[in-house]
């Protein structure tokens, strides 16, 4: 195992130690495994409503069949079942990335056409196994990844405490179940990115910007670790990735559907999904968007471009039936821009001050504490940051609690770290939905307002000042352990077999 144990030499207190630690092996395991049996069981429940809702319209009159709610037709949950539907039109030959439903619906597709081709295998299998399959695989990914990233975060051959692998995931493990909840893909672009951040530590530069670069196609931000290898003048590996990317984004799926079409669907997928988020700078003030663009949006607009309730990919403002605001201070959406991109220039500058310029070894630990900023960097710089997004954080807190633990920083970056970590949780725990409903329910809210409420506190951007408290941890770590010469203590090594 890439972690280790320290064990009480008195037996009793070793034999506590013992059940302590197979009570925190056990909930890990709930906490993976929960979320698979709610969704699975969410899944197959609507399977068989929309099953019941199919027959009853197959004997009902044309206005009988009127009145039949359309979600009750909804046969899937979260996200994957969503894309079943985009997967078959793209092999039919249709163009997924059009906008639809004119002046209601404007959802489209998200994923690039390479990604769309990983996701066929499931497209094509029922409902309830293609979710369990979905999930099944998530776990094992989840798994696997924790161990790749322990070893990432490890310092040269020395092996983290198993608490602090326990630290680590607590300040993760939220994020991660939200994607199982939801259904998409974030397990798998931190399975993508920490893969290849553990076969770089192995000097493996070819698969490691391959597995770079289907993380990018699953999800673009991850691009900005290409940005880091440039910096870090990792040559080989930035080159390679750039190599895979070619022949993931392009080649692949032209000889899968040949060059006039994929001109059209890359065409339409960078006019309608890249574009206007990232060269025209649309704004996405939707309450869960907790990226720097949306909490810009909320705090600094009014209008459409600052509703907590407006999700631009969802549906035209004029469609939206609830409205609400919480702008401190109107700004032109020209002023609230160039506010945006000083905020994004100080997130980028604070970054490559705390990267430095120094190239690392390759096993050094500190590089970890690299990861982190780059991977909250991501989350912050991105349009558009929902929860479940932020599954990929899995490297940050890993980096920081080892550094906390094992590192040579005096007491004063030490406490300010411990806080700044602290912040980040209780951003996220104590302001999450289920907490503030729970909240508002006890108080004597109906349901709706209870929701309402846990919708006004998340446009405040509570997960945004957790990202936030959590890059500063990282950046004081990092600034504060480069100069040493030998950054993380002996006592690092000295444990039990995992």
């Amino acid at each position: 195992m890439p972690y280790g144990v320290e064990w009480p030499v008195e037996p009793a207190k070793r034999r506590r130690a013992r059940v302590v630690r197979v009570v925190v092996y056990c909930l890990f395991a709930v906490a993976l495994i929960a979320p698979l049996v709610q969704f699975q069981s969410g899944t197959m429940r609507r399977l068989r409503r929309a099953e019941q809702a199919t027959r009853a319209a197959a004997t009902a009159s044309p206005g009988q069949q009127a009145a039949i709610p359309q979600a009750v037709y909804k046969a899937h949950k979260g996200a994957i079942g969503r894309w079943r539907t985009a997967v078959w039109a793209f092999w039919e030959g249709k163009n997924i990335y059009t906008r639809v439903g004119g002046r209601h619906r404007v959802r489209l597709h998200p994923n690039m056409p390479f990604t769309v081709i990983l996701l066929s295998p499931f497209a094509y299998l029922s409902v309830g196994t293609a979710a369990l399959v979905f999930n099944v695989l998530k776990v094992v990914v989840v798994i696997l990844t924790v161990l790749m990233a322990v070893r990432v975060v490890d310092h040269g051959r020395s092996r983290m405490a198993d608490w602090v692998v326990a630290l680590g995931l607590l300040w993760a493990v939220k994020f991660i179940i939200s994607d199982i909840q939801h259904g998409n893909t974030n397990v798998f672009v931190l399975g993508a990115v920490v893969f290849h951040l553990w076969l770089y530590r192995r000097g493996q530069d070819l698969a490691a910007g391959a597995s770079l670069a289907v993380a990018v196609c699953l999800k673009l931000t991850p691009v900005l670790f290409l940005a880091y290898w440039v910096y870090q003048r990792q040559w080989k590996l930035a080159a390679w990735t750039v190599v895979a990317l070619l022949i993931f984004v392009i080649v692949v799926p032209m000889a899968a559907m040949g060059p006039i079409h994929y001109a059209a669907l890359i065409k339409d997928w960078l006019n309608n999904l890249i574009r206007p988020g990232l060269v025209e700078g649309a704004w996405f003030p939707i309450h869960i968007n907790q990226s720097l663009p949306g909490m810009v949006s909320r705090y600094f607009l009014a209008g459409q471009n600052g509703d907590i309730f407006w999700n631009p990919d969802d549906r035209a403002y004029a469609a939206v039936e609830k409205h609400g605001f919480i702008t401190l201070l109107e700004l032109s959406p020209a002023t609230a821009k160039m506010l945006l991109r000083c905020l994004q220039a100080v997130i980028v500058l604070a970054a490559a001050w705390a990267v430095g310029w120094r190239k690392l070894p390759r096993d050094d630990g500190r590089r970890a504490l690299h990861y982190g900023v780059v991977v909250l960097a991501m989350l912050m710089l991105n349009q558009r940051t929902w929860s479940h997004h932020a599954t990929v954080i899995l490297v940050a807190p890993l980096a920081a609690w080892y550094a906390i633990a094992c590192g040579k920083v005096p007491r004063p970056e030490r406490v300010l770290a411990l806080v700044l970590l602290g912040v980040a949780e209780a951003s996220v725990w104590l302001t999450s939905n289920e907490i503030i409903e729970g909240l508002g329910r006890l108080w004597g809210r109906t349901e709706d307002q209870a929701k309402g409420w846990s919708d006004l506190v998340e446009a405040y951007g509570p997960t945004f000042c957790a990202f936030l408290a959590m890059f500063i941890a990282l950046i004081v770590l990092s600034v504060r352990l480069r100069r040493q010469a030998d950054p993380y203590a002996d006592h690092a090594v000295r444990f039990e077999r995992g």
